[in-house]
């Protein structure tokens, strides 16, 4: 991985992983958590993380998104 540090980066492997195997659960919900990690470490900040997500819209994989992304605003 490229970018270890970056939250994109998980988000994005989180959404590929879920969508490749149809499997939200267990392996997905690991990277969504290291996700939520590094965004609550401040890497990159939330604007650019917004930004990046913005365009994730289908309503069965936003959910996903903005569940883990409340967590990572506690």
């Amino acid at each position: 991985m490229s970018r270890p540090n970056d939250a994109r980066v998980w988000y994005y492997a989180a959404l590929s992983h879920g969508l490749a195997t149809n499997q939200w659960k267990d392996e997905t919900i690991q990277l969504f958590n290291k996700a939520v990690e590094r965004e609550k470490a401040g890497t990159p900040d939330k604007a650019k993380i917004d930004a990046s997500l913005i365009h994730v819209t289908e309503p069965s994989v936003k959910k996903w998104v903005d569940y883990f992304r409340r967590a990572a605003q506690r």
